[in-house]
């Protein structure tokens, strides 16, 4: 099993490691922007049936999912070089 976090910080020489900050070393940009402050505040609204806040959520979910992708795919032939 991968851990693209793991792999970075052996062989990437970044500020951080988080998916954001490797995603935007590639050339990525999230669409939504927001904090994990915000999702803990979002979830307290989803809590009292706000669906927007949920969609946000969900949505915020589905872009780390396609970062985490784009990366994968973008560092794949480096994993294959490691191996």
């Amino acid at each position: 099993m991968l851990d693209l976090c793991e792999w970075s910080r052996g062989h990437l020489l970044l500020s951080s490691y988080r998916l954001e900050s490797v995603a935007r070393f590639f050339g990525f940009q999230r669409i939504l922007e927001f904090h994990g402050a915000d999702v803990s505040a979002l979830s307290k609204l989803v809590a009292r049936g706000d669906h927007e806040a949920r969609k946000l959520i969900v949505d915020h979910c589905k872009e780390d999912l396609l970062l985490l992708k784009r990366v994968y795919e973008r560092l794949e032939p480096q994993l294959e070089r490691t191996k």
